[in-house]
């Protein structure tokens, strides 16, 4: 059986000679100043993954479902021997895809555990195509390797001219 604890359930089980009221608030005000230090747990995972610089990041997003519940989440992981270790992630409010600011968003997470020239790759699916994140890897000079779609079109920056990606492959 699944079942879920609230504040008020917490204090009825604490101290007898203690007024469950009074725990309740003691609860209210622990969790309302707790933070959880993400960075401190990515630095952590970090340093459990079995490999060092020049690393090899993927992002990539899954979805998980929970009965009817879905849970998004993009993330960044460390790749060796075919396991990418996640380092830094972001939970999606939504189902489906995410846009170039998530996608950044979660890169200058990331990007406070390492540093760019530590990279050797940034590898990604389809999604992170955006031009907007394509600048931001440019713009901090990490080198990419992002899969496209074959009807993308891609061209020079004026934008005079652009051709289908899949007359390159």
């Amino acid at each position: 059986m699944q079942t879920t604890t609230n504040l008020a359930e917490l204090a009825s089980a604490g101290k007898p000679q203690v007024e469950t009221d009074s725990t309740y608030r003691r609860l209210q005000r622990f969790f309302a100043g707790f933070e959880f230090g993400y960075q401190r747990l990515g630095r952590f995972l970090l340093d459990l993954v079995p490999t060092d610089p020049p690393y090899v990041a993927v992002l990539d997003r899954t979805e998980w479902h929970f009965g009817q519940k879905a849970v998004n989440v993009l993330m960044i992981g460390i790749a060796k021997g075919g396991i990418a270790y996640p380092v830094a992630w972001s939970v999606l409010e939504h189902g489906g895809g995410s846009g170039a600011d998530k996608h950044t968003e979660l890169l200058k997470q990331f990007l406070r555990l390492v540093e760019p020239d530590e990279l050797r790759a940034l590898v990604a699916d389809r999604e992170p195509a955006g031009s907007n994140f394509l600048k931001a890897l440019d713009q901090r000079e990490i080198p990419f390797l992002i899969r496209l779609k074959k009807d993308r079109r891609v061209g020079p920056p004026s934008g005079k001219w652009s051709l289908p990606v899949k007359m390159f492959a």
